[in-house]
């Protein structure tokens, strides 16, 4: 079963978006998608 946010977004849906960690409902999740992301931005570079 689907977990809906608040948009009605699903979990999947809102995994594809850069922005998904805005919206979490999980604040843990937020912070390690940020992480998450601080790593990859400075793999790039």
């Amino acid at each position: 079963m689907a977990q809906y946010n608040i948009l009605g977004w699903t979990e999947k849906e809102l995994a594809g978006q850069p922005w998904s960690y805005l919206i979490h409902k999980d604040e843990r999740s937020a912070i390690l998608a940020k992480l998450q992301e601080n790593q990859i931005n400075s793999k790039i570079t």
